[in-house]
């Protein structure tokens, strides 16, 4: 997480969704990858589903990595997958 934070460009994220209290955060890396964030602001657990991530600026094969566990959990390609 710290790596990530400390990227060398610098740049900040910034919300890209919000709904109710799920944020989608998205940070362009270094190397032209970018992170992507999604944090529950309420108390509760929620279900975080999402799909759009064209909505994000994210196209192409995606990979879902863990980074508190620090796993990859699988790899996406939103523009074959149909989500429900």
């Amino acid at each position: 997480m710290i790596a990530l934070n400390q990227d060398a460009p610098g740049k900040q994220a910034t919300c890209q969704f919000k709904k109710q209290e799920l944020r989608v955060y998205v940070k362009e890396l270094e190397d032209g990858a970018h992170a992507v964030g999604f944090c529950n602001f309420g108390l509760e657990p929620i279900d975080m589903p999402f799909s759009d991530f064209q909505q994000l600026g994210l196209k192409g094969k995606l990979k879902v990595r863990d980074l508190w566990r620090q796993k990859d959990i699988t790899k996406l390609d939103p523009g074959r997958i149909n989500f429900p």
